[in-house]
């Protein structure tokens, strides 16, 4: 009886010791199995994260390449708009100047031409369609009102002299002038006289100016926005290296340089000081540039001027080429040919070019504090430099090719004005970006991104860790230096870890949180 009661005493003593020992375990694996299962779901969130982060890094240039065309298209469209605004304003203001460039008449519209009756003292109005070639003094008349369904023939003279009607007491009527002509097909000698009756003032001023007439109207001269004329000489470059002279001392830094515009008044006025009619060249050059007046103002200056060149700097001969040039895709020979063109331009054109390009790469070298860079000063002065004989609607399309040329010159400066250009500067400007910094290739990033879906996920280490006869598995993120181990988490492969797997894991990590 003693040694059966010695056993259960023994016994009874080591399963409490071992229900005592279970106790503490339980205690003590709460403290790690719970934290365990929370780093093995911020891993998992981590490796998903990460993941995410490489393929943005490899996502970036094109945000940024995407980005800068973005912005370059916004800066296009706001020339077009302002462009499109400033021609549609002058066709308003002087619509017989636009409407017939580029044709084969000089000036078109509707005549009456004053006929007398077989009654003395009476005359009658017929309405004409009449056009006017300047270059052969062709006038075709064709009559507006057709009695008969056969199509009559035009009616066409030569005009030999114009000149407003004089008062005449029989013909009380306003916008008159007569024509002195001859038949075609008829002898020089048979003069005859028209008399014809215009719509308007504007109209008689119209056509007696495009015959050649002398007009003895005095009426006031309308404003315009272009109305000031300059020409590209001493006088100008010596203006422009003024300018420049203020600018590069204080403004580099001045944010938003040549983009804020100057008063009007004040811009103009310092222009027509500088270029007053009444001054000699000598007093001209002697003329100064306040050196403290408002940045905004010497920019606009500088702009206006050239803007009101009689001929843009880019000259108006070669202005169709240029637009070419810049069509090409190849872009080693677009450099090429515009490198030639710049060769083209005359004397003084070249001078202020060069310098001009010089200062503007002055500038957007501090783009990161004035925001210039040479897409913002293309847009700013590719309007001004490069400018159609005549402005169409068409020709305002044209503006990004006109700014593109300016931003890469900008670009290359030193390049560009080299007498001569060889195959390894070709090559840097081929590989030059438009902010002047080395382009990545496109094809490249292109592939590495393709690769990106063929790419293994991130592995998932295994480390085993043997305590008695217990195998435990953990988790190793590689990417962090971190290994778990429990042998009741479950882990998931990288093929499990998925946008939506991690979504529930973090709403069941947020329910047992609250």
């Amino acid at each position: 009886a003693d040694a059966n009661l010695l056993v259960q005493t023994k016994k009874f003593r080591e399963e409490t010791l071992d229900y005592v020992f279970l106790l503490q375990q339980v205690q003590e694996r709460k403290k790690f199995d719970f934290v365990e299962t929370l780093l093995a779901l911020m891993l998992n969130f981590l490796s998903f994260y990460h993941a995410g982060q490489e393929i943005y890094k490899e996502f970036d240039f094109f945000i940024k390449f995407l980005h800068h065309r973005v912005l370059k298209c916004r800066e296009n469209f706001d020339c077009f708009q302002r462009e499109g605004e400033d021609l549609k304003w002058k066709m308003l203001m002087r619509p017989e100047d636009h409407l017939l460039r580029n044709q084969e008449y000089n000036r078109e519209g509707y005549l009456f031409l004053v006929e007398r009756n077989k009654i003395i003292g009476t005359t009658a109005l017929t309405k004409y369609y009449c056009q006017y070639r300047k270059d052969i003094s062709l006038l075709r008349m064709i009559n507006f009102t057709q009695t008969s369904t056969k199509q009559l023939s035009p009616y066409d003279v030569f005009v030999r002299n114009c000149q407003i009607h004089l008062a005449d007491e029989k013909l009380d009527k306003r916008f008159m002038f007569d024509i002195q002509a001859i038949e075609k097909g008829a002898s020089s000698d048979k003069m005859i006289v028209f008399t014809f009756q215009g719509m308007t003032e504007e109209d008689l001023e119209g056509w007696v100016s495009v015959m050649g007439g002398q007009i003895n109207v005095s009426k006031p001269q309308i404003s315009s926005k272009t109305e000031m004329q300059n020409e590209l000489d001493e006088t100008g470059l010596d203006f422009i290296k003024k300018c420049i002279r203020i600018i590069e001392r204080r403004g580099l830094h001045e944010q938003g340089l040549y983009r804020i515009v100057g008063m009007q008044s004040k811009v103009n006025s310092v222009v027509a000081q500088h270029f007053d009619s009444h001054k000699t060249n000598a007093q001209k050059l002697s003329t100064p540039v306040d050196e403290d007046m408002e940045l905004k103002t010497v920019c606009s200056a500088l702009k206006l001027y050239l803007r009101t060149l009689k001929e843009p700097v880019f000259t108006f001969k070669l202005h169709n080429r240029f637009i070419e040039a810049a069509m090409i895709d190849d872009k080693a020979d677009r450099i090429r040919t515009l490198h030639s063109l710049l060769k083209e331009l005359p004397k003084p054109n070249y001078e202020l070019l060069h310098i001009l390009m010089a200062h503007l790469n002055k500038v957007s070298k501090f783009h990161e504090k004035n925001l210039m860079t040479p897409v913002n000063l293309g847009v700013c002065f590719g309007p001004s430099l490069l400018r159609p004989e005549v402005e169409t609607v068409s020709s305002i399309y044209d503006i990004k090719f006109r700014n593109a040329i300016v931003e890469l010159i900008i670009i290359h400066y030193e390049k560009m004005f080299k007498s001569k250009l060889d195959h390894k500067d070709i090559e840097e400007m081929v590989h030059t970006n438009e902010n002047g910094e080395n382009a990545v290739n496109l094809g490249t990033s292109l592939s590495s991104l393709a690769s990106i879906s063929r790419r293994p996920p991130p592995t998932t280490s295994i480390i085993t860790e043997i305590t008695g006869d217990t195998r435990r598995q953990g988790l190793c993120n590689q990417d962090f230096g971190l290994s778990v181990t429990n042998k009741n988490v479950y882990t998931p492969t990288s093929e499990d870890i998925t946008r939506k797997d991690c979504k529930l894991l973090l709403i069941k990590f947020r329910i047992q949180k609250n």
